[in-house]
């Protein structure tokens, strides 16, 4: 799964052939989430609200808003 961004308390990851909807893989020390690149909701998966935050804050659709 490569990886697109990482930091110390969180990595963002892509599959590029990975199943509908399109979506990105939040991964955490101890937890996991895939979230839908559309609307930005958690599609599966369950992280705590501050690396959600922060791993949106990442995504580039937020800059354009």
């Amino acid at each position: 799964m490569p990886t697109v961004y990482r930091t110390d308390a969180f990595k963002i990851t892509i599959y590029g052939d990975d199943h509908n909807p399109s979506h990105f893989h939040i991964l955490t020390a101890d937890s996991a989430a895939q979230v839908r690149i559309a609307d930005l909701e958690i599609i599966r998966g369950n992280i705590s609200k501050k690396a959600y935050a922060a791993a949106i804050a990442w995504h580039p659709k937020i800059g354009k808003s």
